[in-house]
């Protein structure tokens, strides 16, 4: 019976760290990186990422970003300070 138990464990730990995991959602940041500098980083790359049919071009968003020093990375909600979203 004791063995049974400590599989049952081990089965909702596992699940709970997937759960954990999953609810995620991505934000950007960078060292010393304020809300003002993602907004007006966020609002140029999302102009130069637009395809003619007004689709954004997600791929040209998060490479354009990057190169402008901010790192992608899943959070779990409530999000650290300093760290926004963007286009997901």
């Amino acid at each position: 019976m004791a063995e049974g138990g400590v599989i049952r464990g081990v089965v909702f730990a596992v699940l709970l760290v997937a759960v954990a995991t999953g609810c995620g959602r991505y934000y950007w940041s960078r060292p010393g990186g304020t809300y003002e500098q993602f907004d007006r980083d966020h609002v140029q790359c999302t102009k130069d990422s637009m395809a003619p049919d007004e689709i954004l071009d997600r791929s040209l968003y998060r490479s354009c970003l990057t190169t402008r020093g901010w790192a992608r990375a899943k959070q779990i909600d409530p999000s650290p300070l300093n760290y926004f979203r963007g286009h997901e």
